[in-house]
């Protein structure tokens, strides 16, 4: 029976009995802007205000307290932080939006506002760190823990005043993070909501809530290191009444703590009070997927007849999560849903997933006991959705998981930081408020150890006391389901002919398969060129596709040109255009028409006028092509007429009064000289900001993923893991801008309509490849085959030499051998001989085909022969005599005898070239064969022949030829013979691991006085080379600005190498050079770790997977938790700090396919331009690599002894009047610029690099082969 009790009854006991000493009554009074609130306490006499859970309670009530008024806001909003301890930060209910806030519904993507996949997974983190796997520290020392935060950033004093305590000494959003409170009976896993709202940083905050409205002052806290991990219980008063307005917050995070429920992976217990916060949440640490990729194409459901794998997953700790969703976002993506052709006609009921009776049994209350019965690994609803969720959920769609407007996509502005760019996005998207609910089926049930534990629970029948403010919407009436009828989609219009009326006329009027073109048609299309640049300067290439116009143009200027197609002049202008001379006369003529006023003032401003029409009305396609091409006719024609007036020499015309300029300086004085720019084929920024590091970095890990697609070890985690310390825009950005460079293309296999829009990124199953255009720009004349050849052949005869000085015969049939012996003999290490055969034509003894054309042809070859003996031709027609005499001797004998004797003769002739033979015998019996052979032997005369090889001998060069030393034993080769020490090998392979990782480290030891005692250097020199550099901060020191500052001078290089090899500075870049102080690193490294072979296997076992579920009993839960103490001992990973290169992987190691690949075209443009600078070699790998990446790759190569680096030095500047300069070269210093560094092969180039990489045999990778590309 219940009993009730007045409060002053109640209050008047609980004052007896704080008088008598068993409780203890506490009173907290609230007071701020005019008003007050009294939080009454009682609680054991022990206890203290201290308590977690009454510090908890008085955090919750300010955010509740209602104080704020009309007018005060900006008062507030100037007052300090720290004079506010004694007044409480409101809740923010007032129903008006202060006026100094504009809203704008697309604000909150710029903040980091998240999909809602993405917002469970981040919320779902959250809870887990907090409730299993925290590690911050309520003891640690405050001013230890704030000289290593300074160590890492800048710390000014204003931010170390508004910095709340510290939990983590390391910069991160868990570094002032407080630990949960204990509540009692509520032991590990479960957390009151409430307290974990108060934990929020902002950055994550910011991507759990969108904020609506325009807000500069948060911009500045999200770019801060150290400011967008405060709590946002601790952010100034004007920031946090924008944040906390009207509670949207709590609305949107009870809404993720749903969704939890509906996935299984969170439960709920009881709740204190009617407020959505005030409710227990216990977090599951088993949960299961399904891969659902195997499905048949559906609309929302997969197929029902279909068993998929089952994954099951123990959390232990934070890598278990992001593993779970790594696989769940995989399975979702790769799950055939969405198509509408597979359901089209049919009509579909959907039913809102709050009303499924299983969602509602999701969200009830559990008690401490239930919830550990039930944390067995399940899913509600009908598991037909992707990855196995209930098909409401709709977790296939890319908007759950991505922005895929792609407006979002297009690379910002290198000056413009992280806050501008997300200001600046033109994103246009429209909440659309449809309701997800799926076809109403009968699902045939799985069973499993969940299920029967759900149903065991439900036998039990525990009557359980509902609470009726539970989660749920009061407010709103209850949805009903929907009626979706899927219609066909409209046709799309007809696609334009590929070739038009005119140009089928002109088909007929050609005579051959390419026409001709006269220097006057070139010109005329150079014209149209230059008339596209100017109307369109910036996106000339996308709106010089319309040929038609300039076929036209063609046409009616030169009447014998009719014969060419509007696709023969788009070939042909394609063509010309590559002309290095012809890009530069275009430019030359476009400079001059920025000057003519009558064509700025007429068309200047057309793209303008082209895109925004003045009338307000959309242009249909077929207008603007009308548009364009009637002001492509009339720019035409003004051009054309002008250079008509120079090319007449009419200059009295072009300007009255017009005299040519005396001296150079009257020329400067009266004229702007300018030149044609130079475009560069690069799409990367000299660095400027952290943005422009960000893109170099990413760009350099995604060439770096697709390099490794092909190993055995999948990186697909690590890279998920990686991707995510970047802003989602700016990896598409780069990811787009890289699939623009036509540096990677999509796989056949995923050109699916669903995924084609999407914009991912490079994981193992990336559907991702490098394309054929990069394997182009690599490609050169030296292929990569050829230095395996070249070591085959070198360690071959180094054998046979070792035993013999006579003469060996060399296979010299490929283009490593020839290399070989091109490089030994021109250092005059070999002696070789040429031996010739009489008979270069004999007839193919490998030949299978041995039929009656054969033997025909064998005999009537042979007859010719015989005849043509007492003629007087040349020796390269005959054949062996031997083999001649063996056939009239053995003519009685059967054709297959004299085909086996000629197999023997031919027996040594292993290659043999297969070339068409032209001379006298081969061309009689092919026009005899020609014409009795019948119609259907397709086999040509001529195949039957070959041309015979010719020997290669070669010896080794005398001791006084080759200069040599003389060994001490008798057959010791020469030096030579080893063109590369495995120190050498060492020391490369060593300082390239050496770069791979970077440790910061901050220790106390004066780094300048031990690197300049080491180099003998003053160390005032070191100290301000250092200070130098650490002022520039992440963007760094380039070595022109070094040069600039120090001189040309080898100590200063040498210092920076010594600082560089102790790690003190970091040597990086994107274009330049760059020197980089450790503390400001961080933008240039990527946070990674390394995990060995064993290591790896184990933590795979964590995850089983399974063909059903149906197997599962109680006995393999219980030997999942055997297994538990052997994963617990496990060491996991090795955090390391990753200079990424496309020849690193993600883990630090060194990717030997693809570093030896680079070396070979990079060493491979260098002997097919010899004497190219630097600059040049940059340009022409680009955008394949990034310039910097290519500089260090020839620096290996200067180590290796491939290539040498030179620079040429003038005695003086050169007039016309000077004397003659002398021009020196020598070795460079380091920090000369990249146009006057020169490149030299070595004589032994391909030898000595065939050596560095002949200790790996993978010739035959798949990773640059053109067969792959097209795949």
């Amino acid at each position: 029976m219940m009993k009730k009790i007045d409060k002053k009854s109640l209050l008047r006991i609980i004052s007896r009995l704080q008088r008598s000493g068993h409780v203890k009554d506490i009173k907290i009074q609230l007071i701020g802007y005019g008003k007050e609130k009294t939080l009454h306490f009682v609680c054991q006499p022990n206890i203290s205000i201290d308590h977690s859970v009454i510090q908890s309670n008085i955090e919750q009530a300010k955010l509740k307290f209602i104080t704020i008024g009309k007018g005060s806001i900006e008062k507030l909003s100037r007052r300090p932080v720290k004079g506010l301890t004694n007044e409480l930060l409101h809740e923010g209910r007032t129903r008006k939006l202060p006026a100094h806030l504009k809203y704008n519904k697309k604000a909150g993507r710029s903040y980091g506002f998240c999909p809602k996949f993405l917002r469970m997974q981040i919320l779902h983190k959250f809870l887990f760190y907090m409730t299993y796997g925290y590690t911050g520290l309520e003891d640690l020392n405050q001013e230890e823990a704030l000289s290593k935060i300074k160590e890492q950033c800048d710390l000014t004093e204003d931010v170390s005043n508004m910095m709340s305590q510290i939990y983590m000494p390391t910069v991160d959003w868990m570094m002032f993070i407080p630990p949960l409170p204990n509540h009692g009976g509520y032991g590990k896993g479960w957390c009151l909501l409430s307290d974990v709202i108060l934990r929020l940083p902002l950055l994550i905050f910011l991507q759990l809530v969108n904020i609506n409205y325009e807000v500069p002052d948060l911009y500045d806290y999200l770019n801060h290191p150290i400011k967008k991990y405060l709590l946002v219980k601790n952010v100034p008063l004007h920031l946090k009444e924008i944040l906390t307005f009207h509670r949207k917050f709590v609305h949107t995070i009870h809404e993720l703590i749903t969704r939890l429920c509906y996935v299984g992976l969170i439960q709920l217990g009881s709740q204190s009070f009617k407020e959505k916060e005030q409710v227990f949440v216990y977090v599951n640490t088993n949960a299961i997927l399904f891969d659902t990729s195997t499905s048949r194409c559906g609309y929302h459901q997969v197929s029902k007849d279909i068993d998929y794998p089952v994954h099951k997953y123990k959390f232990k700790t934070t890598d278990n999560v992001e593993q779970f969703w790594y696989d769940c976002w995989n399975f979702c993506m790769h799950t055939l849903l969405g198509g509408r052709l597979c359901a089209t006609g049919k009509v579909i009921v959907l039913e809102p997933l709050a009303n499924k009776p299983c969602m509602i049994e999701a969200v009830q209350s559990r008690t401490c006991n239930e919830v550990t019965e039930l944390d067995v690994g399940y899913i509600p609803g009908d598991r037909l959705g992707a990855a196995g969720y209930d098909s409401a959920m709709f977790a296939h769609l890319k908007k759950n998981w991505y922005w895929t407007k792609p407006d979002c996509l297009k690379y910002p502005d290198s000056n413009n930081s992280v806050s501008s760019i997300r200001k600046k996005t033109k994103e246009k998207f429209v909440e659309k408020r449809t309701t997800q609910a799926f076809d109403v089926l009968q699902v045939k049930p799985h069973t499993s150890s969940a299920m029967a534990a759900k149903q065991k629970y439900k036998q039990k029948k525990i009557n359980v006391k509902e609470m009726p403010h539970l989660f749920q919407k009061h407010s709103k009436s209850k949805k009903e389901a929907a009626i979706r009828i899927l219609k066909a989609r409209k046709s799309k219009s007809v696609r334009k002919p590929y070739y038009d009326p005119v140009d089928r006329e002109a088909l007929l009027r050609m005579k051959k398969l390419r026409v001709d073109w006269s220097p006057v048609e070139d010109n005329m299309l150079l014209l149209c060129k230059v008339t596209s640049c100017v109307l369109s300067p910036l996106n000339s290439k996308m709106l010089f596709n319309n040929f038609i116009v300039v076929r036209e143009i063609l046409h009616s200027a030169i009447p014998e040109s009719k014969n060419k197609t509007s696709r023969a002049c788009a070939r042909r202008s394609n063509y010309i255009m590559k002309n290095p001379q012809t890009q530069l006369s275009v430019g030359l003529c476009l400079e001059e028409l920025k000057h003519d006023q009558n064509i700025k003032d007429l068309y200047g401003d057309f793209m303008t006028k082209y895109n925004d029409n003045d009338s307000g009305e959309k242009l249909t396609p077929k207008q603007k092509e009308q548009i364009w091409n009637e002001t492509f006719k009339e720019l035409f024609t003004m051009i054309e007429a002008r250079y008509k007036r120079i090319d007449d020499n009419n200059f009295s015309t072009l300007r009255e009064n017009f005299v040519i300029p005396d001296t150079i300086s009257d020329l400067l004085k009266k004229f702007i000289v300018t030149k044609p720019a130079i475009k560069v084929n690069t799409s990367f920024n000299e660095v400027k900001s952290t943005m422009d590091i960000y893109y170099g970095v990413i760009n350099a890990i995604i060439h770096s993923s697709l390099n490794t697609s092909n190993d055995k070890t999948s990186w697909s985690y690590q890279l998920f893991n990686i991707y995510q310390h970047y802003p989602d825009k700016l990896l598409r950005a780069v990811m787009a801008q890289t699939r623009a460079d036509q540096m990677i293309s999509f796989r056949k296999a995923y050109l699916r309509t669903h995924q084609r829009a999407g914009n991912y990124l490079p994981l193992s199953a990336s559907p991702y490849q490098l394309s054929i255009s990069y394997v182009n720009l690599l490609s050169t004349r030296y292929q990569f085959t050829l230095y395996k050849d070249c070591s085959e052949t070198l360690n071959e005869l180094k054998m046979k030499w070792l035993e013999t000085d006579d003469e060996h015969e060399v296979l010299a049939n490929k283009g490593g051998v020839t290399a070989f012996l091109v490089e030994f003999v021109s250092m005059e290490l070999l002696n070789f001989n040429l031996e010739i055969p009489d008979q270069v034509i004999i007839l193919d003894p490998n030949f299978a085909q041995k039929d009656e054309s054969y033997a025909r042809i064998v005999k009537r070859y042979q007859d010719i022969l015989v005849k043509l003996k007492h003629q007087d031709v040349t020796s390269t027609v005959l054949l062996d005599k031997t083999f001649i005499s063996k056939c009239d001797n053995d003519s009685g004998e059967s054709v297959n005898e004299s085909t086996g004797e000629n197999t023997k003769l031919a027996s040594s002739q292993q290659n043999v070239v297969a070339k068409a033979a032209s001379h006298i015998a081969l061309y009689l019996i092919r026009e005899e064969c020609d014409g009795n052979l019948q119609q259907k032997e397709l086999q040509h005369a001529h195949d039957f022949f070959v041309v015979n090889s010719t020997k290669v001998f070669c010896s080794l060069a005398s001791k006084e030829q080759s200069g040599e030393p003389t060994g001490p034993q008798r057959n010791e080769l020469p030096p030579s013979f080893t063109p590369l020490e495995n120190s050498i090998v060492e020391k490369v392979l060593s300082d390239i691991k050496r770069r791979a990782t970077f440790t910061v480290k901050f220790d106390q030891i004066s780094e300048e006085t031990e690197v300049a005692s080491t180099n003998n250097i003053s160390t005032t020199l070191a100290h301000e080379l250092i200070d130098f550099i650490r002022n520039t901060k992440e963007i760094g020191a380039s070595i022109k600005d070094i040069r600039e500052k120090y001189g040309m001078k080898s100590e200063i290089f040498e210092l920076l190498s010594t600082l560089e090899e102790k790690q003190v500075l970091l040597r990086c870049g994107v274009i330049t050079t760059r020197y980089v102080y450790k503390a400001f690193t961080k933008p240039w490294l990527v946070k990674s770790y390394n995990m060995k072979q064993l290591e790896r296997k184990s933590l795979r076992e964590t995850t089983e997977v399974e063909v059903s579920i149906d197997k599962l009993d109680e006995n393999e839960i219980q030997k999942e938790d055997s297994n538990e103490n052997h994963t617990k001992n496990i060491k996991l990973k090795n955090n390391i700090n990753i200079c990424i290169r496309p020849w690193i992987r993600i883990n630090g190691t060194i990717n030997r396919k693809t570093l030896d690949r680079l070396l070979s075209s990079v060493l491979g443009h260098i002997m097919l331009v010899p004497g190219c600078t630097l600059q040049d070699l940059q340009d022409r790998f680009c955008p394949a690599l990034q310039p910097y990446h290519t500089r260090e790759l020839a620096e290996i190569l200067q180590t290796l002894g491939c290539v040498e680096m030179i620079t040429v030095c003038v005695s003086h500047k050169p007039s016309l009047r000077s004397k003659p300069s002398v021009t020196t070269t020598k070795k460079i210093v380091g920090l000369e610029k990249e146009s006057n560094i020169f490149l030299e092969p070595d004589p032994m180039a391909i030898i000595k690099l065939s050596a560095f990489i002949s200790e790996n045999s993978y010739f035959q990778d798949d990773t640059y082969s053109e067969e792959e590309s097209f795949n």
